[in-house]
């Protein structure tokens, strides 16, 4: 079940500075719900993933909304239409300049190093048959390979280069 924008702005403001939500004042709520909530920052419980969300009662039904995709709706007056990416990969950071709107394979685009990763770049690995180093990119969903290189800089130079005309996110590869 989706949540009306309307509803999200009668009962939350968001400061697209700061990042954060907070609860209104609520005219029919249930008797002490103003005093302990009202002014107070919403979304303060973060998920196994890492992301800030509450739940909201709407029509008798209890709804998790991630804080990202509220704050999206309240500052557009719509849900987003793909994923929420975090620019700097902070997923606690709800900052309406860290927050952007794309589908899934642009999101790939902006991710963390992998904590297993050996090399230092993503897409860069010692390939086991020949010892040399191996550069490859994925993007919508096709994998590329650019090539086995006697030198792991000349590797990540290819990896770097492909990243660059995919149009992949300078923080992509970031240390998580």
């Amino acid at each position: 079940m989706t949540v009306p924008v309307q509803v999200l702005r009668e009962r939350l403001s968001y400061d697209a500075g700061t990042g954060l939500l907070f609860w209104r004042m609520r005219a029919n709520a249930i008797p002490g719900w103003n005093t302990k909530y009202a002014g107070k920052q919403a979304f303060t419980h973060i998920s196994k993933h890492g992301y800030c969300v509450t739940n909201l009662r709407v029509g008798g039904r209890s709804v998790t909304i991630s804080a990202h995709r509220a704050a999206w709706a309240i500052h557009y007056g719509e849900w987003p239409s793909g994923q929420i990416d975090h620019v700097n990969g902070v997923r606690t950071d709800n900052r309406l300049v860290n927050l952007r709107d794309v589908v899934n394979a642009e999101n790939a685009m902006n991710m963390a190093m992998k904590a297993n990763n050996t090399s230092g770049v993503n897409g860069v690995y010692r390939h086991r048959q020949t010892g040399k180093w191996c550069a490859q990119i994925s993007a919508f969903g096709k994998t590329v390979g650019l090539g086995l290189f006697a030198e792991k800089e000349h590797a990540l130079i290819a990896r770097k280069a492909a990243e660059r005309a995919l149009g992949y996110h300078p923080n992509h590869g970031r240390s998580s």
